[in-house]
This record gives C-alpha cells, structure tokens and sequence, in this order.
C-alpha cells in the first residue's frame, strides 16, 4: 500500500471536516461556536471517516482498514464520493443544530473527541489497525457515551500541562517497548534477512516512535478530560506491563515462524488470561484508590522499565558484529536473484531442478490416495519413495544440494553457508563443462561469490516503507507481548517482515503460495522459449507444500484441506512446465528432478509434533523426489531403494558431466541396501541439534533412531 493512498483518504476527510465545521459554526454563529474550533473540525472529520467507511463496508470491505479498501481504485473513483461527503457535511450540522439547539453544541462535540479518542487509541495500542467495521463500533460507542456523560456526569478538566504530565510516561513505555526495543530486537537477531540498512530500518523506527509518541501525548492531552487521561494512562500501562512481563516470563516455548501457527491448550489459555485480568484489574484498582501515589509508582515503573529496555537494546547494538558488514553490504543496493530468464532454456542440454518447499512423501501418498493419476503427466520420471533429506531446515538444505558439502559440528547456518561453498567444487565444474547457471530462490541462500556466478543475479536497492514497516514491526511485538488467548491474531511470516521494503519486481520470492500463483500466471501467460546457449543448469524454488497453507491467513482451521489443494496446485505448476517443455522439443533432451528442500521438519519440535496429527503425518520426514533422465519415456516408475539428497547432488553432476567423479553415488548406483544408514539432522541453534540415524523405510517411525545431540526439553 502507497503513502500516496493515505494522504489522498486523510485530505478527504480533513478538507470535507473543515467545511462542515465552518457550516456548523456560521449556524452557530448567534450561539457560542466554541472556541476550540480544532475540536469540531476534528468532529465532523471523524465522522466523514465513518460515512466512507460504512460506504465500504456495504461494499464487501467491513475487515480492511478505509485505506486498504481505497487502495485498488482509480483517482477518478474518488469524484463518486464527493457528492455523499457534500450531503453529509450540509445534513449533519444542520440535523445537530436542531436537535441540540438548547445545548452547547460546541462542548458536546469536544466531549465526543474526547470519548473517541480514548476509544481509538486503546484500540489502535492493541490491534495495529482499526477496520471499517471497527471504527463504526468505535464511532457509536462514542456517541452512546456521549450523550451518557453530557446529560448524567460532569466532565471537569484539567490542566494540559498536567494531562501531558499524567500521559507522557505510559505513552513512552509503550512506544519504547512496541515501537522500539522488541522490533530493534528481532532485526538484530535477524540481521541478514531484512533487506534494508540499519540506519535506513532504525530511522523508520525513530520516526515512527516519535510520531507515536507525539499524538498520543498532544491528542490525548488535548482531547480528553481529567478523568479519562487519567484512565487512558492507567489502562495504557496496564497493557503494556502486562505484555512485557508475557514477553519475558510467560511465553515459555516459542516455534519459530515460518509459516506454522503455534496453538496452545484450552487451560493454558484461562490460566494466562486469568493472570491478565489480575495484573490489569489490580493496577485500575490501586489508581482508583491510591490515586496520586499509584500514579507516581506507575511513573516510575514506566522509566525503570524503559530505561532497562534501552540499555539492553544498546547492548546488542554495541556487540553486534553485522550492523557495519550488512550496511557495507547492502548500502549500495542487495544483490539478489532476480526472475530474469525463468522461462527461458538452452536450446539442447538444459537439467531442471524443482524445489518444492516442504513437500513430504507422506503429502504425495494423501493426494495419490485421493487421485491415483495425478503422476501421469510425468512420464518417463521415476518416483523415490523412500528418500531422506540431510537437513530439516532450507537454511541449510539449499547450500547442501548447491554445493554437495555436509554441516560440521559448532557452526552457525550462515557459517556453514560459507564453508560449504568455499569447499565445494559444484559451480566450478559446472563451468567447466560449459553450463550457464540460473538459480530462483532467496539470495541469502548463496555466498556473494557464489551470486556472481548465477546468471540471474543483479544488485536492487531496496527503499523502506515506514508506514508497513511500523504495521509489520509493531505486529512482531504484540504477538511476543499477547495473551495465548489471542496471539495467533498478530500471527505473522517471513513474507511479512520482507513486506516492507519496496523491491524490484524482477526480485525472486518463495515467502508464500501466493508467490507460486504469480509465477504459475506468469507461466502461462508468457510461456517457455529456447535461446542460443547450449547448456543450462536451472534450480526453481517454489513455496510448495510449506505452512501457512492457502493464501486466507483468517482461517479458522488452517490444518484443513488447504494442505492438499495448496500442494495439487504447486505440482500443477511444474506439469505446466514441462508441458511447454514438451511443447518447445526439450523435454526429450533435458534432466528434470523434482523434489523438496526437506520434508515435514516438526519432528523434534514439541509442538510441531502436536501439530502432524491435525495433518494426519506420521513424525518422519521425507522430501519428494521424482527424477528423467534424458531420453527416458513410458509410465512412471515406483522405485523404494533407500536413497538420499547425497545421491541427488552425484545425480545434478552426473547430468552435468558423464564422467564426474568425487561426488558419490547417483541414484542408480546405490544397490537398495536397506541396511545402510542414512542421516537426518535437526539444527535449531549454533549447539543444538539431533542427529537420527535411518535404517529401512524412511516413512516408518520405527526405522528412526536418534544417535547423536540433545533431547526436546534442551532443544527448546
């Protein structure tokens, strides 16, 4: 979404709020209008962001944000509205001059703002985003308050010196918590996957705290009474404390997000929410009745709290090692891979790799349960039943089938990276014999000398977008802060935090099913073509099978059928493409090897592992792998021989060069022998790891043996 879109909705609402008010007052005039004039324009520009988003709900769009649902429609569209918000700003003053004729029209406007500001505030601290469907509930219970206060209670201010006073410290902690330290946090820790610098991701995140920092503490100083900058600033540190001390004590283990939705028990759940309640209760409790010493302890705890937050954060910036590396590396623009050239091959030796993320032997089996010809297009593949994967995780399982070289022991994934392709002979021979290499998957996947040798590599400058970067970034913090009552609603992905820097079109991504659909479009509205290069090595990494499965991230049951559908569909994409393979006169001539990067990886995870039942998969993991061999025709052939991702390198080289020699054996060549072992490993840090041991079918748990690293409990 455009900053373009928001300033075009706020002028119209500003613009149509201030003529309506200066109506409203010429109506007033023999009356006081109020002197606070920015109150009743405030008023009225609220209250045409209501009628647009009731116009929008009505239309299909009560779950997006008002610019969400603006945000796909031409400039001329807006000319559709003008005439409604024209009505609405001659209607409503002329209305509220009748019916509150003998009132101070001005001071129950002002008493409005103040009910909505609360209301929005709080929940906008909460949700990150207020939709069309929200913000009329919010426009209704403000008025019901309203007319509650004006005519029942005494509204009395205060001071706004002593308003900024009573809200500036909760503001501040939740800024520097929400705003600051958790996202400073998360992209330290994860420095290499962001795509922006450091100093161009921290200054969005300043200017965003300060942002947040300013209107929370003028609107709410300004806006609102006594009383309820007192509540505002109460319930505002009770939410924040609450989600700090969930942050740092109540969590307990966390999966990692790449796409699995963590659940948690029924009584976990009440037993977490119960803790809420008391620790929100007792704070508004001890504001009503200490009032001005809870006040000052809420201060206090609010700047002990912050201040630790910001030293820790300092901390990690000090003694990080990647903050000048990644802006040396990036400041100049990332090279990435791009999608040049996916739908071009050479025009006699081409070998085609498919990564399918995620797509276990066990997923196959369901679908071929449910079609058993859904493999016809493959003729003359062989499909390998019984094949382990090395690694569990794409970090590592990518460099393995690019290089051929095994993780050692104390190395970090990013270290392993390194060593693998420093010691790797693939690229080299690959070049040697002649081959152009084109590789579609994430660069950070590959070294920096390994991208110069891809064909299909080119350096992108990325350019930050501070309003997604704060939705984002904000949403990474509320999901560690939530209760589990509600987590999984700031539930996010790796395609999330990528969201907010602006890239290439041209930049290949495999975040999520919705990146396969693009291509699957592209596909076929482009189609397959031939150049004048003789040999081609292309590797293709696609979404697959991987969690989150279909593209509604609000499902209700996202461990349904979506699974398949979304698995079908990435098959689909591949037989597409070997269709116009066959369509071009390639197809004959070409190596084509589909498979995963790994299987289903849950099998050490405590809970991923609850998680395999609701997808009806056993606890072991085994990546797809069909292979043709130039030349070869006829049905598909069923092969179980014990085979692995070691095989599947030899297999890519022996393709490459007949007579290849120091990369083991091919598939063909590994005789069936149930007895060897073969090794899965499980790396969830720098130390911790399990090593299994495989002897037999690699679909039964009980040919699965840990041999080797920690138990589940250390491994959390």
């Amino acid at each position: 979404m455009t900053g373009l879109v928001h300033l075009q909705v706020l002028a119209i609402c500003l613009i149509a709020g201030v003529a309506a008010g200066c109506f409203q007052m010429y109506l007033w005039r023999k009356q006081n209008p109020g002197k606070d004039k920015i109150k009743i324009f405030a008023f009225y520009a609220s209250v045409i962001y209501g009628l647009l988003a009731f116009l929008k709900g009505i239309l299909g769009s009560k779950d997006e944000t008002l610019f969400e649902s603006f945000s796909s429609i031409s400039a001329r569209t807006y000319l559709h509205y003008i005439p409604l918000i024209l009505a609405a700003g001659i209607v409503i003053p002329v209305v509220l001059r009748y019916f509150l004729r003998k009132k101070d029209g001005a001071h129950m406007l002002s008493v409005w703002d103040s009910q909505f500001f609360t209301i929005t505030a709080i929940v906008f601290a909460v949700t990150g985003k207020i939709t069309n469907l929200m913000y009329l509930c919010i426009l209704v219970i403000s008025t019901v308050l309203t007319l509650a206060v004006e005519w029942k209670l005494e509204m009395k201010d205060g001071t706004f010196a002593g308003k900024v006073k009573q809200i500036a410290p909760p503001a501040a902690f939740w800024v520097i918590t929400v705003v600051l330290c958790l996202p400073g946090e998360i992209y330290l820790n994860n420095i290499w996957e962001f795509s922006v610098t450091p100093w161009s991701y921290a200054g969005g995140l300043a200017l965003s705290a300060a942002g947040y920092l300013t209107v929370y503490i003028f609107c709410a100083a300004y806006f609102l009474t006594n009383i309820q900058a007192k509540f505002f600033s109460r319930i505002l540190f009770a939410l924040t404390l609450a989600g700090y001390l969930q942050n740092m004590f109540l969590n307990g283990y966390m999966v990692q997000m790449d796409g699995t939705v963590q659940t948690w028990s029924a009584g976990l759940r009440f037993a977490n929410s119960v803790i809420w309640l008391v620790i929100i209760a007792g704070i508004l409790t001890a504001g009503a009745r200490l009032r001005g010493k809870a006040d000052k302890i809420y201060k206090m705890v609010c700047i002990y709290i912050g201040l630790i937050q910001i030293v820790s954060l300092g901390v990690l910036i000090v003694t990080s090692e990647d903050i000048a590396k990644v802006q040396d590396t990036y400041g100049a623009g990332r090279v990435q891979l791009t999608s040049d050239g996916i739908f071009e091959l050479a025009c006699a030796d081409n070998v085609v790799v498919f990564i399918l993320d995620w797509y276990d032997e066990q997923i196959l089996e369901q679908i071929l349960q449910e079609d058993s010809d859904f493999l016809a297009p493959l003729d003359g593949f062989t499909c390998y039943t019984n094949a382990s994967s090395l690694y569990a995780y794409t970090s590592m399982a990518i460099p393995y089938l690019l290089t051929g070289v095994e993780w050692e022991y104390d190395m970090s994934w990013r270290e392993y990276r390194l060593y693998a392709y420093a010691n790797s002979n693939v690229f080299a021979d690959m070049e040697d014999m002649g081959y152009h290499m084109e590789i579609y998957t994430d660069a950070e996947y590959l070294t920096d000398d390994a991208l110069q040798k891809v064909s299909n590599s080119d350096s992108v400058k990325y350019k930050l977008n501070i309003p997604d970067q704060l939705y984002v970034m904000t949403k990474t913090a509320k999901y560690q802060m939530a209760p589990f009552a509600v987590k999984n609603n700031y539930w996010y992905t790796a395609e999330d935090l990528a969201s907010f820097a602006a890239e290439d079109e041209r930049v290949y991504a495999v975040n999520s099913e919705q990146d396969d659909i693009n291509f699957q479009k592209r596909l076929v509205s482009t189609g397959l073509r031939t150049d004048d290069r003789e040999k081609l090595f292309k590797l293709i990494h696609m979404h697959g099978a991987h969690p989150p499965f279909g593209i509604d991230e609000s499902s209700e049951k996202p461990y349904n059928a979506p699974m398949l559908a979304q698995a079908k569909n990435s098959m689909e994409i591949v037989y597409e493409y070997i269709r116009q393979m066959k369509e071009i006169g390639i197809y004959d001539t070409s190596t084509i090897i589909i498979t995963a990067d790994h299987g289903e990886n849950y099998l050490y995870d405590p809970v991923g592992r609850e998680e395999l039942v609701k997808l009806c998969l056993e606890n072991t993991s085994s990546p797809v792998l069909l292979v043709k061999h130039p030349r070869q025709n006829g049905d598909i052939n069923y092969s179980d021989a014990p085979v692995s991702q070691k095989e599947v390198v030899a297999e890519i080289m022996k393709a490459v060069n007949p007579a290849a020699t120091g990369y083991g054996k091919t598939l063909e060549e590994t005789g069936g022998n149930e007895a060897d072992e073969r090794i899965f490993i499980y790396r969830k840090g720098k130390n911790k790891y399990v090593k299994s041991r495989i002897r037999g079918d690699v679909n039964n748990p009980a040919s699965w043996e840990i041999i080797e690293g920690l138990n589940l409990e250390q491994l959390k």
